[in-house]
């Protein structure tokens, strides 16, 4: 039983949401294509800001390897 939960489930729901989507699918693209203004616009953000919180997590995983 997962934590914090009191009973049982009987069907498998993984804890994935929209957002842990959207996280990964920011991360994939910036990947690929290296291109802040162009994830920004795909992405439908307001703010560079809010696109860089996603890319600066991947930069600092490529740093570490």
């Amino acid at each position: 039983m997962p934590k914090g939960e009191t009973t049982e489930r009987r069907v498998f729901v993984p804890d994935i949401t929209p957002h842990d989507l959207r996280h990964t699918w920011a991360t994939w693209h910036y990947c690929l294509h290296k291109d802040l203004l162009r994830l920004k616009d795909e992405g439908d953000w307001s703010t560079i800001n809010i696109v860089a919180r996603y890319t600066k997590k991947v930069y600092l995983n490529k740093k570490a390897i």
